[in-house]
């Protein structure tokens, strides 16, 4: 904790002051606020933990305090709970394509996945194109893919479930195309995600993170 500002001269109504006294209290001043006040460019921080108000943020711009933030996370957990109990638990899969492939000009190329990760329910498999719905899990989801295309003339993607395209990037100047779906989908649905360009020319998926479909339920 800061100790209380102190100054050297004591002035009293009277006698004349000079120059020497009245400075001597204003630099004492100027110390103790460059040594403890914090500064609008934070390169003064605090020693300790700030208090805030007894109350929790009611606006954009308001700080949160400890208890706010343990509130919010003893509810989500809370919540959690009561949707696994529920039986409508969080279910999907995410698939990851790191490794190379061609993509052959004016040709739709499903993707062919080499990483499987949070799969919750047997989704998916490593090496395969797939998500299928497994049993007891139909559902209202949210599919999201996106394929990374090297330097090519409007590469695009598009989701299909059960072979047919339900969405699609819109062909543009950008190696990057995502898309998202949102719908139904019936035990043992399949979905997959292809990739297309027309350089006139073979083209590959960028190497490290060259597309990636994520599944997941949001209502039973």
């Amino acid at each position: 904790m800061a100790s209380d500002v102190t100054v050297p001269n004591l002035i009293v109504n009277g006698p004349l002051l000079d120059a020497p006294t009245i400075m001597a209290n204003w630099n004492a001043l100027l110390v103790w606020i460059n040594a403890n006040v914090l500064q609008l460019d934070a390169s003064k921080a605090t020693t300790s933990i700030l208090t805030g108000p007894n109350s929790d943020p009611i606006s954009a711009n308001q700080y949160t305090r400890k208890s706010y933030g343990d509130n919010l996370v003893s509810s989500s957990v809370a919540a959690e709970a009561v949707l696994k109990t529920a039986g409508d638990r969080r279910v999907g899969a995410t698939l990851k394509k790191t490794n190379a492939q061609t993509i052959n000009s004016g040709v739709a190329t499903t993707i062919i996945f080499d990483v499987e990760s949070d799969d919750t329910d047997g989704f998916c498999v490593a090496g395969g194109t797939t998500m299928t719905v497994p049993t007891g899990l139909g559902g209202n989801y949210v599919v999201f893919g996106r394929a990374t295309i090297g330097s090519v003339i409007n590469p695009s993607t598009a989701l299909l479930v059960n072979g047919v395209v339900v969405t699609q990037s819109s062909p543009a100047a950008v190696t990057n195309q995502p898309c998202m779906w949102q719908g139904l989908l019936a035990v043992g649905d399949v979905v997959t995600l292809q990739a297309k360009q027309n350089n006139g020319g073979a083209a590959g998926l960028l190497a490290g993170d060259g597309a990636i479909l994520t599944i997941y339920r949001i209502a039973a």
